[in-house]
């Protein structure tokens, strides 16, 4: 008999928590089915257009396992980026919640 571990689920409610000139941060809620020991989240996000076309390269970051939020900083101001959170177990990557988020002016201008 073969042990078969599945990918954990996507994470849910994933949303924007503050926007800034150079840094956007969002937080998410567990997977609803983990299915193994939660590793951590990867945190991929890229520039997009205003019809949502991707125009810059994909950038990542990754959290620790009991991580439910992210702060994604360097960012280029007034800029529409498309961020992806996928949870990761020893099985693999799930599939990813995705939002799009905006920076802001930068102070003063």
């Amino acid at each position: 008999m073969y042990l078969v571990t599945t990918v954990p689920s996507a994470p849910h409610n994933l949303q924007i928590v503050d926007q800034f000139s150079d840094t956007i941060s969002v937080k998410w809620s567990r997977p609803r089915e983990v299915n193994g020991v939660l590793k951590g989240y990867v945190v991929k996000y890229w520039i997009v257009d205003l019809a949502g076309r991707q125009v810059g390269k994909v950038m990542m970051d990754n959290t620790s396992g009991d991580a439910l939020q992210a702060g994604i900083t360097n960012l280029q101001a007034k800029t529409s980026y498309m961020i992806d959170v996928a949870a990761e177990t020893n099985a693999g990557v799930s599939k990813s919640a995705r939002i799009t988020g905006r920076t802001q002016n930068v102070a003063g201008m």
